[in-house]
């Protein structure tokens, strides 16, 4: 039986090879191949598979209205579209530098021939209105860059100052997991992804993100008592 949702909870009484995408999820009997999304919190209360994958993401958060895109993969299309951007103004900047020299001396031309009375060649005034193209599209270009990455920046802090602590969110298995499963804890400054591979010889009920003493963020596996719970 499959599942897949965009509410804010959903409880789940038997769970099998499907997905399940909530802000809270719990779970009564989680069979195998179950991939199960969440930005706060995921609860199985008893285990009868493996092959399972937790997914911990605060960026969806705001994204259960079905008229609202997706914070988070806005921000992606955002980020994409900049590097882009980026690319394209670097070869424009490029060719600019090239042909500065050039165009300078065709101003310098156009500024003699004026001064001197003398009628300006037809070709010298195309590559004049070259030049001037050629500038104005790299001052546009630049303006637009600047925008684009003002625009990631904002969105990005919004995202992380408004969406759920990765900290605060966890995964609590009142039965030890089973076999194989995959813990994800999705990261968005900077965008990363934290992963732990279970394996049998983890047994205590909770799964959650810390930082240790070298603020390397890492997922571990705790007793509720360890967190007063």
């Amino acid at each position: 039986m499959a599942y897949y949702s965009y509410h804010s909870s959903i409880l789940a009484i038997n769970a099998i090879s499907g997905k399940i995408r909530a802000k809270t999820i719990k779970i009564e009997r989680l069979g195998s191949y179950v991939t199960m999304e969440s930005s706060e919190l995921i609860q199985i209360e008893k285990v009868r598979g493996e092959e399972n994958k937790f997914i911990i993401d605060p960026l969806f958060h705001s994204g259960f209205d079905d008229k609202k895109e997706d914070d988070g993969t806005y921000l992606k299309n955002l980020e994409d579209e900049f590097k882009s951007l980026q690319k394209f103004f670097k070869e424009v900047t490029l060719k600019v530098k090239n042909n500065l020299d050039s165009c300078k001396k065709i101003k310098a031309a156009i500024i003699k021939s004026n001064n001197e009375g003398v009628e300006i060649p037809s070709t010298l005034i195309k590559k004049f209105k070259s030049c001037r193209v050629m500038q104005v599209h790299y001052k546009k270009l630049r303006e637009e860059l600047e925008y684009k990455k003002s625009q990631c920046e904002k969105l990005d802090k919004r995202l992380s100052s408004s969406g759920p602590n990765p900290f605060d969110a966890k995964i609590i298995v009142n039965e030890p997991l089973q076999g194989f499963n995959k813990i994800i804890y999705k990261l968005n400054n900077p965008p990363r992804e934290i992963e732990l591979k279970t394996n049998e010889s983890m047994r205590d009920k909770i799964f959650k993100l810390i930082e240790d003493e070298d603020g390397i963020s890492k997922i571990v596996n705790i007793n509720k008592e360890n967190l007063g719970l």
